[in-house]
């Protein structure tokens, strides 16, 4: 949360609190506090560790997992306990203010997140420590096509992501372990034994098997408007990308590893070459049937540029034309497909149902049977819209006669 959870007045009887950065002592025994009692309520209770060297803290970073008690019930306890104030919660995550001993009107932010199960908990706590880590190593890996964020590790199938960057991404791992040892870094260092300096830490970091110079330069192609956000706002990531790795050129490789041989690697590593497969096989399935509406349309209307109308021509089609599965001879509908979803499942997946060699046969039926196609779908237009407007009429009248009454 930052530690500005309670910063702003919340209107009768939320005003804002004095919540001041905390020192290192302030911090450690509020933290031994906060765990002892949260061990109460959960059998599972972590603080991630800081950035090494931080002078002050916003706030205290809890996480949890496996509750005793109902939630609602534990919240109201912890309240007590704490001699908490106020409490707000968003999602998983409840912040607490915590008075400051020998601080009267001071509070720390406490903030307790309840993760779904241990094995969450493991994954959540290493991505939330030791301050901007995995923002620097999401810029190291992100032009690998390697993604690492709340859910895990994904990989991001490079014959997909051009056209489709959700559907590329496939989930490989949840194992703290296992991503780190796949990436080339100390797991005991970073899950146990921690780092006592940010030096330490940046070593550790372009010690990973995947670093190289070119992926952290100020000009990296694959850098984004939210990478320099952080240069801008993260004085840790800026710190790194900007001084410590221009000042280190002997570390790291001076070019990254070729992405398609990273991806083969974590498919393999992490044995879902056939989840891969599969979704490759999907996306050329979609990215085929997309070529054929395309060119469907631009069959039945070639002067026209205008991709809207040429979306009308897909529309028409999927919604008058039954494509026949054993003759493959097409037919008109007496009444339309309208169904209320998505218009790319009005009509079953062309590939499964159409075979190759009769997709020509069914685009020269389309195109002498146009006219009459078009006719239906924009009476049906017509249609649709003066109902439209006569309910609007009668919602208007019911609407004057109470103001009339």
């Amino acid at each position: 949360m930052g530690g500005n959870a309670f910063a702003r007045d919340g209107g009768p009887g939320r005003p804002a609190l004095n919540t001041p950065r905390i020192s290192p002592t302030e911090y450690n025994t509020l933290k031994e506090m906060a765990q002892k009692v949260l061990s109460q309520f959960y059998a599972h209770v972590t603080t991630p560790p800081e950035a090494p060297g931080k002078p002050d803290y916003g706030d205290i970073d809890t996480m949890t997992a496996t509750p005793f008690k109902d939630p609602q019930t534990t919240l109201s306890e912890l309240k007590t306990i704490f001699n908490a104030p106020r409490y707000i919660s968003h999602g998983v995550t409840t912040s607490f203010a915590i008075p400051l001993p020998d601080k009267p009107g001071s509070y720390a932010q406490l903030d307790v997140h309840v993760c779904p199960s241990v094995e969450r908990l493991a994954w959540d706590r290493m991505m939330n420590s030791y301050g901007d880590a995995w923002q620097i190593l999401g810029l190291i890996h992100r032009g690998l096509g390697l993604t690492v964020n709340d859910k895990g590790l994904t990989v991001r199938l490079a014959a997909i992501e051009p056209a489709d960057r959700v559907n590329s991404m496939l989930l490989v791992s949840t194992d703290p372990v296992a991503v780190l040892q796949f990436l080339g870094l100390d797991p005991i260092a970073f899950l146990e034994t921690g780092f006592e300096s940010e030096e330490q830490l940046f070593r550790w970091v372009a010690a990973g098997r995947f670093f190289a110079r070119s992926l952290v330069d100020a000009d990296a192609p694959q850098k984004t408007a939210n990478d320099r956000v952080r240069l801008r706002k993260r004085p840790m990531f800026r710190r790194f990308v900007d001084e410590w790795v221009p000042g280190h050129p002997e570390l790291g490789a001076a070019e990254p590893v070729d992405r398609e041989l990273v991806e083969r690697e974590a498919l393999t590593t992490f044995g879902v070459q056939e989840e891969a497969k599969a979704k490759l096989i999907a996306h050329r399935e979609k990215e085929d049937e997309a070529a054929f509406w395309r060119g469907l349309a631009e069959a039945v209307m070639p002067d026209e540029e205008n991709t809207s109308e040429r979306n009308l021509a897909a529309r028409a089609v999927k919604r008058w034309v039954v494509f026949g599965k054993e003759s493959q001879v097409p037919s008109l509908r007496t009444e339309a497909e309208v169904a209320e979803i998505d218009q790319q499942k009005l009509q079953p997946v062309l590939n499964k149902s159409v075979a190759q060699e009769h997709k020509e046969p069914l685009l020269e039926w389309v195109k002498s049977h146009w006219t009459e196609i078009k006719a239906k779908e924009l009476a049906r237009i017509e249609s649709y819209t003066v109902k439209g407007r006569r309910g609007k009429k009668s919602s208007d009248n019911k609407i004057t006669k109470q103001d009339d009454e």
